[in-house]
């Protein structure tokens, strides 16, 4: 009984190391050369994920690669920009192997990858000295090149491995880090705070000038408005002359009939409101009736020779 049950786990064991020796695995993220005596050609390219056949090593052996992006950075280092202000810098990139069978026959696996990478990625940073310190550290956004640098960084890593041949695409290089030294550090605030004086002293020289441009556009609209409303008033001035020149003219022709007219509207204004007034009908002045509003001097109300009263009617309720 024992004996078959070693049998079987021996079998067991040799079916794995079997499978082992004779099949390999390629995830769905992974991509796989299988070489045989160490060459590769277009066919040993395994782009599909599931269980493959080999020969055991030495006759095959398989290198699986990762089809995800991957990263690389540098240690911080430092640099001088195009003014001589030395900047301390990290960067980094992001890389995926475009092409399997090259990537293996110039690199073989990702360690070697990595570390050239990492050397071209420093190499790079050469293109700091193309720029001045200003256009990395400045508090206005607009002026800043960091986006251009890294640009510039991301050509020259592209056209190197073009020239290389690695079978490794860049996809982005990048700004980790921005460090300034210890020595630079107050000569960058002093910049920073003259640059504010200067934008501070153009905002206010704007202010002003605009202020100036309402005032005076006030100013000239004021000047329009008056002329308008005089010359307006003129001719208002003019209309209420000639009216009264042509009513002058007809009242001209009967004087009596006139003082009549504005005697009965002076009424009219004055006795309009909760007032009786009380006349002699022998004393009426059929040409003024206004003069019997108007006591005669040193006569009383009601007396002889007094033209009238007027007496308050009281109010309604």
């Amino acid at each position: 009984m024992k004996n078959k049950l070693f049998l079987i786990v021996g079998v067991i064991v040799g079916l794995v190391l079997m499978s082992y020796m004779f099949t390999f695995v390629v995830r769905f993220d992974q991509v796989a050369v299988r070489t045989s005596f160490g060459s590769a050609d277009e066919s040993s390219v395994i782009k599909t994920s599931g269980i493959r056949f080999r020969l055991p090593w030495p006759f095959q052996q398989v290198h699986r690669y990762s089809t995800h992006k991957q990263l690389v950075d540098t240690s911080l280092g430092q640099v001088l920009t195009e003014d001589g202000y030395s900047v301390i810098v990290q960067t980094y990139m992001t890389w995926k192997i475009e092409d399997p069978l090259q990537f293996y026959k110039s690199l073989r696996d990702e360690a070697a990858a990595v570390s050239k990478l990492s050397e071209l990625l420093g190499a790079t940073s050469g293109q700091f000295g193309q720029v001045k310190f200003v256009d990395l550290v400045n508090a206005d956004p607009t002026r800043l090149k960091l986006g251009e640098v890294e640009g510039k960084m991301l050509g020259v890593l592209k056209a190197d491995l073009a020239r290389l041949n690695y079978g490794i695409e860049v996809d982005h290089v990048g700004i980790r880090r921005f460090v300034l030294p210890e020595q630079v550090t107050p000569k960058v605030f002093d910049r920073m705070k003259s640059d504010r004086d200067n934008r501070a002293a153009s905002v206010r020289t704007r202010g002003t000038s605009q202020a100036s441009a309402i005032r005076s556009d006030a100013q000239s609209i004021r000047k329009s408005i008056l002329s308008f409303a005089n010359k307006y008033a003129e001719e208002i001035r003019t209309r209420g002359l000639t009216q009264a020149a042509e009513e002058y003219a007809v009242f001209e022709k009967d004087e009596q009939f006139a003082i009549f007219l504005r005697s009965m509207e002076a009424l009219e204004k004055i006795l309009n409101v909760n007032t009786t007034f009380i006349i002699d009908a022998n004393k009426v002045d059929q040409h003024n009736p206004l003069r019997h509003l108007i006591n005669e001097p040193g006569a009383t109300p009601g007396a002889p020779g007094n033209s009238g009263a007027a007496t308050p009617k009281p109010p309604l309720r």
